[in-house]
């Protein structure tokens, strides 16, 4: 368990500091208190950037706080203990596997004893450029945020932590991980729209002409980072609909048909590896996001692990 360790933000101990530093994500700290015993008071924040969005660690002994943020908006994943979160539509308990979703605005949160949790902190701006390249959507920012995230975010928000957190982590800057920034904002941007579909109706599924052009899209796209919102877009329909098109044409999803192809590009590869290359630098070379799903999923369908074939492939060569 490491949880973003290789990206410290701000360790203290100091009570007085702490409001201090917690305005360097860009909010104001209206109120700062302490809850336990403030001899042993402890904050430590990891956080990571990747295109815009942030991913967070927080460690504390306990405090309580009141924020102004205007311009962001985040979610909160307890990994142990447990908050209380109010953003001013009452007050949402976080703990287990909880997960909340705050909104833009005044929030105060309670952390009563000792709390270890993730967080993915998204500037409205950044969202709404996202959503507005596929206005068939329909989504809006302006309406209800939902108050809980939908379990596939936290799964994805979980992974990517994972990611970093591993020996050969991601590197911030890398296509995956920007992959990996894309894929949060489709889901983010997914929620907004499952509330636009609900007052439209059911969803009819995009025709084979339009699944065909987005496999063509995909295949060529394989090394850069991929947003299904934005290929939707590209295709004149809404990314439901070309969800929906996938499933009844192909039995399938978009992002799995994408993640099968980097499968199939990366055995090509190391099979016919050069001298020095590795596993790792060639799954990221071919889009991987997600490096140990990714071993998992090639051993099921070669029967090998990715680094035999390298090895074979290697001695041949």
């Amino acid at each position: 368990m490491h949880l973003l360790r290789r990206y410290p933000f701000v360790v203290t101990r100091s009570v007085a500091s702490a409001p201090r530093d917690a305005s360097l994500f860009a909010e104001r700290v209206e109120a700062y208190e302490v809850l336990n015993d403030p001899r042993r008071y402890h904050v430590a924040v990891n956080a990571v950037q990747l295109d815009g969005i942030r991913l967070v660690a927080l460690r504390t002994t306990g405090h309580r706080a009141r924020f102004a943020d205007h311009e962001n908006f985040g979610i909160v994943v307890a990994h142990r203990g447990g908050l209380l979160i109010d953003d001013g539509r009452g007050p949402t308990e976080v703990s287990g596997d909880d997960a909340a979703l705050w909104q833009p605005g005044r929030r105060i949160t309670s952390i009563p004893g000792p709390y270890l949790g993730l967080g993915l902190r998204v500037p409205i701006a950044r969202l709404a450029a996202h959503v507005s390249r596929n206005p068939e959507d329909g989504a809006r920012l302006d309406g209800a945020w939902p108050a809980r995230p939908a379990p596939r975010l936290v799964r994805a928000l979980r992974q990517a932590v994972r990611e970093f957190d591993a020996p050969e982590g991601l590197n911030p800057a890398s296509a995956a991980a920007r992959g990996m920034a894309r894929l949060l904002l489709d889901i983010l941007a997914d929620e907004f729209a499952s509330i636009a579909a609900a007052r439209r109706g059911p969803v009819p599924g995009s025709g084979i002409v339009h699944v065909r052009r987005a496999e063509a899209a995909l295949r060529e796209r394989l090394e850069r980072p991929v947003s299904i919102l934005e290929l939707a877009g590209e295709l004149g329909i809404s990314t439901r609909s070309l969800q929906a098109g996938f499933r009844q044409h192909r039995g399938t999803t978009p992002r799995s048909f994408l993640a099968n192809c980097r499968l199939e590009a990366v055995r090509e590869r190391l099979l016919n590896a050069r001298p020095g290359e590795t596993v790792t630098v060639i799954a990221h070379d071919c889009g991987v996001m997600h490096p140990g799903r990714f071993a998992a999923s090639y051993r099921l369908r070669y029967g090998e692990a990715p680094s035999a074939t390298l090895g074979r492939a290697q001695r041949r060569g």
